[in-house]
C-alpha cells in the first residue's frame, strides 16, 4: 500500500511538472522545527532542520490552484533521558512530495493537502558525561511512504513568497522500541521566489 501511494504521488508530480501548464515555478528554502509525538523520552525539544522545495502553481481559476511540490526536508527530534541523562539528536532526511490545494486571498494564500515521505537516510548523535558519538541511519532502516497532512498560509511580496505551514504525520513514522506510535509534527517557515 505504501509503495502504491509513493509511486502515485511521485508520478503525479512528474506528470504535472512535464505538462508545462504552470503559471508559476517556485523555489523555496527555510527551516523545519520538527518533533515527535509519542516516545518514552522525558524531555523532547524541536529539531531545527533544513527545508528546500521546488513547487509548481497550476491555476484552476482566479482564486484556486493545485500546488504540487518536491521537498528535501529534515525531520527528527532532540531528546534527553535515560540513566546518564543522555542527549540524543536524531535527524531523518526525507524527500517529501505534497499535493496541495491553494486558495488565493488578496496578496496571500491558504494551503491544505496530503504529502508522502520517501526516506533518504539520517544521522543520530548522542552526548552524555562520558563523551559523545554518532551513527548514520540507512534509508532501509527508516519508515518510508508515510502520509502526512499539511496546512498553512503565505504572503506574496512582489516575486518573493513567505510561507508558513504545519505538518502532521499519520501512523508510526519510526521505532524507538517503546511500543508507542511515534509520528512527526513540524512547523515550517520558508522564503521563496517565483521564477
Amino acid at each position: 500500500m505504501k509503495n502504491s501511494i509513493k509511486i502515485f504521488f511521485t508520478a503525479l508530480f512528474m506528470l504535472l511538472l512535464s505538462t508545462g501548464a504552470y503559471s508559476q515555478l517556485i523555489v523555496r528554502g527555510g527551516v523545519n522545527l520538527a518533533t515527535i509525538t509519542g516516545g518514552s523520552f522525558s524531555d523532547k525539544d524541536n529539531l531545527v532542520g533544513l527545508n528546500i522545495a521546488l513547487a509548481g502553481d497550476l491555476g484552476l481559476g482566479d482564486q484556486v490552484a493545485v500546488q504540487p511540490e518536491l521537498h528535501f526536508v529534515q525531520k527528527g527530534v532532540v531528546a534527553e533521558g535515560g540513566l546518564f541523562n543522555t542527549r540524543t539528536t536524531t535527524v531523518y532526511n526525507y524527500l517529501e512530495v505534497p499535493l496541495l490545494m491553494k486558495i488565493k486571498v488578496s496578496q496571500g494564500y491558504l494551503l491544505v493537502g496530503p504529502a508522502v515521505d520517501l526516506a533518504l537516510g539520517g544521522k543520530r548523535t548522542t552526548e552524555n558525561r562520558f563523551g559523545s558519538g554518532g551513527s548514520t541511519i540507512s534509508a532501509d532502516d527508516m519508515s518510508t511512504g508515510n502520509l502526512s497532512l499539511q496546512f498553512g498560509a503565505g504572503v506574496n511580496i512582489d516575486n518573493a513568497i513567505i510561507d508558513v505551514r504545519y505538518g502532521m504525520g499519520f501512523g508510526d513514522d519510526f521505532e524507538l522500541n517503546d511500543n508507542e506510535p511515534n509520528t512527526f509534527r513540524g512547523l515550517r517557515l520558508t522564503l521563496g521566489f517565483k521564477l
